[in-house]
This record gives C-alpha cells, sequence and structure tokens, in this order.
C-alpha cells in the first residue's frame, strides 16, 4: 500500500512542477476549463440520477389483470 501512495506523491509532485511552469493566462484557463468540466460532470450526474429516478416511477410495470382482481376483492 506505500508503493501506492509513493506513486501518487510523484504524480502530484510531477503535475505540481508542470503547473508552476505555466504562465499566468494557461493556469487561469486550466483552472477555469478543469472547473467547468467538473461543474459539467456534476450536472450529468444529476441527470443520470433523476432520469432514473423518474423511470422508477412512470416506468413501473402495470399491474396484471390477476393483480387488479385481488386489489378489488381485498377492498370489498
Amino acid at each position: 500500500m506505500s508503493t501506492q501512495k509513493e506513486e501518487n506523491r510523484d504524480v502530484f509532485a510531477e503535475a505540481k512542477s508542470i503547473f508552476d511552469q505555466l504562465g499566468l493566462g494557461q493556469k487561469a484557463e486550466f483552472l477555469a476549463t478543469e472547473t467547468l468540466n467538473t461543474a459539467i460532470e456534476a450536472v450529468n450526474t444529476l441527470v443520470d440520477y433523476v432520469s432514473g429516478e423518474c423511470c422508477e416511477v412512470c416506468c413501473a410495470p402495470a399491474p396484471s389483470a390477476d393483480e387488479k382482481d385481488s386489489a378489488g376483492a381485498e377492498a370489498t
């Protein structure tokens, strides 16, 4: 497990080094792009969740004739 942590540190250090070499405009563009991508991913996740919930509600199978008969018999 420590090997994984060391690899993560190495990747982070490399990314930080590259980011430090960017100009201010490039840093701003990168951060704006990543922020927008994160927001889009969040919206997509929300849409997937809501559509899944709607599908469960709207796409519920209709009760069969036997189920309707038994429900009617229980009501009386």
